[in-house]
């Protein structure tokens, strides 16, 4: 679940002093934690131990994340420094999916390793105090041009 899982990410790799390095965690879930749930470590524990460690979670939500999700994703981003982003599921990944209070100009469409890229490249740019180009154009062929 996405507690135990958060906590791994925090937990495993061998993080550098974050001094001299920008420390991102990409989660990219389709559910909030199991609140109620005993696990060793609880998702706000994970929290307090990211911020300690200044590391930036950004959430990235998948699928039809519910209100409780959004709202957990959104408090991981805030506590971190970060920011929630979310995948859409139109019409060949074109729009949101059928069920979502999201207004279409309220958000920019990409490929997922674009917005990737996009958002380690702010991220290094803020760092550093340089520009920000804007993300290089999607070059790779439709490989699903019918919706099928």
């Amino acid at each position: 679940a996405l507690d135990e899982g958060l906590a791994e990410a925090l937990r495993a790799p061998s993080w550098r002093d974050p001094a001299g390095t920008l420390q991102l965690v990409f989660l990219v879930a389709d559910a909030p934690p199991q609140i109620g749930r005993q696990v060793a470590t609880p998702y706000p524990q994970s929290i307090a131990n990211a911020i300690e460690r200044g590391l930036k979670i950004f959430p990235v939500a998948s699928s039809e994340s519910d209100d409780q999700a959004e709202a957990v994703f959104r408090q991981l981003a805030q506590a971190t420094g970060s920011r929630f982003v979310f995948l859409s599921y139109g019409a060949a990944g074109a729009a949101t999916g059928a069920s979502t209070d999201i207004g279409p100009t309220d958000y920019e469409e990409m490929a997922l390793d674009q917005l990737v890229v996009r958002l380690i490249t702010e991220e290094l740019a803020a760092l550093t105090g340089a520009a920000v180009d804007s993300p290089p154009t999607d070059t790779t062929a439709d490989t699903n041009p019918d919706g099928q």
